[in-house]
């Protein structure tokens, strides 16, 4: 008899298990949204190869948390990070912040629009033309 006819169906692959951007990695205890899908701007990347990247913020004395506690932020959560891996886009509550990783400085990006920053990072000139503040450190950081 064929079986031609016959249609078998299996469950959906399981999507892979990813930290990042998907959860604080600080186990923070307030909820933070989750920032809408977004296209990857060329020059920046959601998933770095290297294994520092999720070192940099996993766990609450790593140096990306260190750096939102520094500033009086809450618990950060990486969002992007340049291709040279020193500059980094993450959020802290409802806003994205810029971390300047060779400086160590935290910029408050002015626009709270995800699309509206990739598109700004996609143009010539890239994330220095956005509309940023400098914040002041609360605290010593020491990373």
């Amino acid at each position: 008899m064929s079986q031609l006819g016959r249609v078998t169906l299996s469950p959906p692959p399981t999507p892979p298990k990813s930290t990042l951007p998907a959860r604080s990695p600080a186990k923070s205890t307030t909820k933070v949204p989750l920032v809408p899908p977004f296209i990857v701007p060329p020059g920046w990347t959601t998933r770095p190869g290297s294994p520092s990247f999720e070192y940099e913020w996993d766990g609450v004395d790593s140096a990306g948390q260190k750096i939102a506690r520094g500033y009086g932020l809450a618990p950060g959560r990486p969002i992007l990070e340049d291709d040279d891996a020193s500059t980094m886009i993450f959020q802290s509550s409802d806003k994205l912040y810029i971390w300047d990783v060779l400086y160590h400085d935290v910029y408050e990006i002015a626009s709270q629009d995800i699309n509206e920053v990739v598109r700004v990072l996609s143009q010539e000139g890239g994330y220095k033309k956005l509309q940023t503040s400098l914040l002041d450190p609360v605290e010593d950081i020491a990373v």
